[in-house]
C-alpha cells in the first residue's frame, strides 16, 4: 500500500464558516463545455457558461454559507508560466467566440 499524504485539519475551527476560493476559468470552460451550447437570450447571446457557473458558485454558497469568497480568473497576458515554457497551454485550441461573449457576464 502506497503512503497518502494527509492535510492536518486538527487546527481548524469547524465552527467558522470557511473562506472559498474559486477558480473561476475552471468553472467557466467547464460549463461552457458541460452544458448545451443551444441555451441562448432571445437575443442569440450564449449563456451555457454563465448559468453553469452561476449554478455552481450558487451551490458551494448554500452548502458552506461562507462569509468570505474570492474568484479568480486566469489572465490574458503572459505569465511567468509563458517565459518557463514557449508551448505552455499552447496546444489548445482558440477560444470559442460563444463562449468569450459570456466573460463579462460571468465577470460581473
Amino acid at each position: 500500500m502506497t503512503a497518502t499524504a494527509l492535510l492536518d485539519t486538527s487546527n481548524i475551527d469547524t465552527n467558522q464558516p470557511p473562506f472559498i476560493l474559486i477558480d473561476g476559468s475552471y468553472y467557466m470552460f467547464r460549463n461552457f463545455h458541460a452544458l448545451p451550447l443551444s441555451m441562448q437570450t432571445t437575443q442569440g447571446l450564449h449563456t451555457n457558461s454563465v448559468r453553469g457557473t452561476l449554478n455552481a458558485i450558487k451551490k458551494l454558497i448554500d452548502k458552506y454559507q461562507p462569509t468570505h469568497m474570492a474568484i479568480a480568473f486566469d489572465t490574458k497576458s503572459p505569465t511567468f508560466r509563458h517565459k518557463l515554457s514557449p508551448i505552455y497551454k499552447g496546444d489548445r485550441p482558440e477560444m470559442p467566440a460563444e463562449l468569450a461573449e459570456q466573460i463579462p457576464y460571468i465577470h460581473a
